[in-house]
């Protein structure tokens, strides 16, 4: 069962975004995303220091803080990572909070984003066989919900990677006699979505999507905390099992003393404690991620750099 009342404390959070971003340079350069009619979206580009002759894959990054908190600058050090790592172009998106906009804004901005490199693939000299999102938390929430967005909109994602995902609102509703605080339910309601919103929509609660709706879903990487102090392992399992038994491929690497969050926490960027084990966790975990991408990359047959 999730720890709502835990997982709500984050709500407090949302002042601390504005505290993530570093004093000096970014390693990412920022640009502004161009929307008709709606506000333009933050990101950071990270491009690879090494030229080829072929096109890049992209990887599209989605920080977690359960929809308020974060800021996509608190993972410039994760991105370039990942970028030197897979010689990708990353872009890593610095949504907008459900305080400022409610549901399904931030969806939206993750989609226009993804569908904005695709209209400007050959410009950037991305590969459209190679569009790929990861996502952390509240981040992997939207990246499995966008996703749908995606495949409807008939741009093709290659993979997806979902870390300690949250992926099912519909348990809200569940715990509020007796377990939650009603008012703390009405307040999250206020603040994350328009009121009459269905919360079993599958942009919002991936979980409740039917078999038909998974057809041409990504193939799906989740790496789940058997821990989780948030109670999210069960989504984890539970969204590999719908997956596979939809006939998406989908794995999952569980990890049984990691923390929520140890993807994100152990960079430069990080003000907490470090602790050398989870930081082993972290290390092992993106290893396993790249190592993943570049499969699923590979079946595209445009990588001869990986082969």
């Amino acid at each position: 069962m999730i720890n709502i009342r835990y997982f709500l404390t984050h709500l407090t959070l949302r002042h601390g975004r504005r505290r993530s971003r570093k004093k000096g340079e970014l390693l990412g350069e920022r640009f502004l995303i161009q929307r008709e009619r709606k506000r333009r979206v933050e990101v950071f580009l990270y491009r690879p220091d090494t030229a080829v002759s072929e096109k890049r894959p992209v990887l599209f990054n989605i920080h977690g803080g359960a929809w308020v908190a974060g800021d996509a600058t608190g993972e410039d050090s994760l991105c370039r990572h990942l970028c030197d790592a897979l010689g990708a172009f990353v872009v890593n998106i610095n949504y907008t909070k459900a305080d400022d906009r409610p549901f399904p804004y931030m969806q939206y901005e993750v989609f226009d984003t993804v569908r904005w490199f695709w209209d400007h693939a050959e410009e950037y000299g991305l590969d459209r066989k190679r569009f790929s999102v990861i996502g952390y938390s509240a981040g992997a929430n939207l990246a499995a919900g966008t996703a749908f967005l995606i495949k409807d909109a008939g741009i093709s994602l290659n993979s997806l990677i979902l870390g300690y995902p949250f992926l099912d609102f519909r348990e809200v509703e569940e715990l509020v006699a007796g377990k939650v605080n009603k008012r703390t339910i009405d307040v999250m309601r206020d603040i994350f979505f328009n009121r009459g919103t269905d919360l079993s929509d599958i942009i919002y609660s991936p979980l409740a999507a039917e078999k038909e709706e998974l057809v041409g879903y990504p193939p799906t990487l989740i790496i789940g905390c058997e821990k989780d102090s948030f109670g999210l392992y069960p989504h984890a399992v539970a969204y590999r099992d719908k997956l596979d038994k939809a006939g998406v491929r989908a794995e999952l690497i569980s990890y049984s003393e990691a923390v929520h969050g140890f993807l994100e926490y152990y960079w430069p960027e990080f003000r907490g404690t470090f602790s050398e084990e989870q930081k082993q966790y972290r290390d092992d975990a993106f290893e396993r991620i790249i190592s993943w991408l570049r499969e699923e990359w590979k079946q595209t047959g445009n990588m001869s750099e990986y082969t």
